[in-house]
C-alpha cells in the first residue's frame, strides 16, 4: 500500500484549490471503494502550504481531516513551500505528488502513476498526460533548457517554431511511455527517498526553473518519464507571459539555472 503525500502550494487561488482537492477526494482509490486486500491501494494525505491569500478557504476544505494546512511566515516561493510540506508530513511517504492548485483529476491518476512506478523501480519521476479542460495536450514536456531555447520562447516565439517544437518534444509519441528530460512542475510524482536524498527543490529558485533543476538532479540516478496511462487537467495560466513581475522572476531563475548547470547555447 503506497503512502502518498500530495503537496500543493497555495497563494490565494481560492476556487482552484477547492476544485483540486475535491477532485482528488472524488478520484482517490480509497473513496472509490478499492478493497483493502488490494496491495496497490494508496493512502493519501493532502498538504496545503499557505503562502498567502484567503486562509478561510483552506480551513473549510480541511474539515474532513485528509488535508493539513502548513502556514508559512511569508511567501517562501514554490520549491521552498513543497520542501516544507515534505519535511513536515512526508517522512513516512513512499511518493510525493507535486501539484499546482489549478489541476483537476478526472480519474485516479495518482494511483495509476504510483502503480507504474512500483512496477518500474528505475523511474524516479513520473508525469501524466497533462491537458487543458477540453482534453488538448499541453506543451509541458521539454528537453533540457538552453540559452537559445529560453531566449526564443520569451522574445521571438513565432520566428523559431521548429526549434520550439524540438524543445517542447512535439516529435515524441504521446501514446507511449518515453523519457522527459524536463517535466513541468504542475504535476509530478516523485519517489520520496529520492526527493529526500537530493535535498528536494533548490531553494535558491523562488519560482520557475526549480522543476527543471529537480529533474536534472533525479536523472543522475533514475529516469524521468511520461506515462500516458494517467491524465490530469491543468488550467495553465502562463503567468510570466502576462505579468511583468513574474517575468522578472522567471528571468532571474533562468540566470540561476544556467549558472548552476552551464550556459549551453543549443
Amino acid at each position: 500500500m503506497a503512502k502518498v503525500l500530495i503537496s500543493i502550494v497555495y497563494y490565494g487561488e481560492s476556487e482552484d484549490i477547492k476544485k483540486a482537492v475535491s477532485s482528488i477526494r472524488n478520484m482517490s482509490s480509497v473513496r472509490a471503494g478499492i478493497p483493502a486486500s488490494d496491495r496497490r491501494q494508496n493512502t493519501y494525505l493532502i498538504a496545503v502550504v499557505y503562502n498567502g491569500g484567503d486562509r478561510k478557504v483552506l480551513e473549510s476544505i480541511a474539515e474532513k481531516g485528509d488535508v493539513r494546512i502548513l502556514d508559512m511566515p511569508k511567501n517562501v516561493g514554490f520549491g521552498a513551500g513543497h520542501n516544507a510540506a515534505f519535511k513536515k508530513f512526508g517522512k513516512e511517504s513512499d511518493y510525493i505528488v507535486i501539484a499546482n492548485p489549478d489541476i483537476e483529476l478526472r480519474s485516479d491518476a495518482i494511483r495509476s502513476l504510483t502503480t507504474f512506478m512500483d512496477d518500474n523501480p528505475d523511474v524516479g519521476i513520473a508525469v501524466p498526460r497533462l491537458t487543458d479542460a477540453d482534453g488538448n495536450l499541453l506543451a509541458v514536456y521539454r528537453r533540457d533548457p538552453t540559452v537559445t531555447d529560453m531566449f526564443f520562447r520569451r522574445f521571438l516565439p513565432k520566428a523559431f517554431k521548429k526549434r520550439d517544437a524540438y524543445h517542447t518534444m512535439r516529435d515524441a509519441d504521446y501514446s507511449s511511455v518515453f523519457d522527459v528530460p524536463f517535466a513541468q512542475g504542475s504535476f509530478l510524482v516523485v519517489r520520496s527517498d529520492l526527493f529526500r536524498e537530493c535535498g528536494g527543490f533548490d531553494k535558491r529558485y523562488f519560482l520557475y526553473m526549480e522543476d527543471a533543476d529537480l529533474c536534472r538532479k533525479i536523472r543522475k540516478t533514475h529516469r524521468c518519464v511520461y506515462f500516458p496511462g494517467a491524465e490530469v487537467v491543468h488550467l495553465w495560466k502562463r503567468g510570466s507571459k502576462k505579468d511583468g513581475k513574474l517575468f522578472r522572476i522567471h528571468v532571474i531563475s533562468m540566470l540561476k539555472y544556467f549558472n548552476k548547470w552551464g550556459w549551453k547555447l543549443k
